[in-house]
């Protein structure tokens, strides 16, 4: 049985959107709303593009823990090529984290799933930089700094284990 959109040209408008009409006034999205609420097609759309949205979300941290699981095993049993095997380790963790938040940052997704709610505002704790540069990048340069923080760390844990046993 095939589904067909109420109304064409709102349907259309929505679908460029991918049904997200979070960014919105609340005085424009009143009569999307009621398309939503009239249109069975509309809304198993929109709920379609959400599933993929947390789907991807889900993946992403999925992924970046396996590639944390990976590290892990690496330094408890220290292979020949230790190094090499880290930075791919954390390389992955690093990229699965730029996935999870460029996801986050582009879908309605996380807030949605939180509270029904989208707010496209950036988290009160993470700080505000000068001249409108752009928070993605703020957050970007976070988390690398605190990934590379944390391998400096672990590094030189494991050369000060390594010295001791030689």
């Amino acid at each position: 049985m095939s589904q067909q959109c109420v109304d064409p040209i709102v349907g259309k408008i929505l679908a460029g959107w991918r049904y997200d009409i979070s960014g919105l006034a609340p005085e424009m999205r009143g009569d999307y709303e009621h398309h939503f609420a009239a249109c069975e097609y509309c809304r198993s759309r929109q709920r379609l593009h959400r599933i993929i949205d947390v789907s991807l979300i889900v993946l992403a941290s999925v992924s970046a823990g396996v590639f944390l699981l990976a590290f892990g095993v690496i330094r408890h049993f220290g292979p020949r090529h230790t190094f090499w095997l880290e930075i791919a380790a954390l390389g992955g963790f690093a990229l699965s984290a730029l996935i999870w938040l460029a996801v986050a940052v582009a879908t309605p997704a996380p807030m949605a799933v939180v509270d029904g709610q989208v707010s496209h505002d950036f988290p009160g704790w993470l700080p505000r930089l000068p001249l409108n540069t752009p928070q993605v990048l703020l957050t970007v340069v976070i988390l690398l700094s605190i990934g590379g923080g944390l391998f400096l760390i672990v590094r030189r844990r494991g050369r000060a284990r390594g010295g001791a046993q030689v």
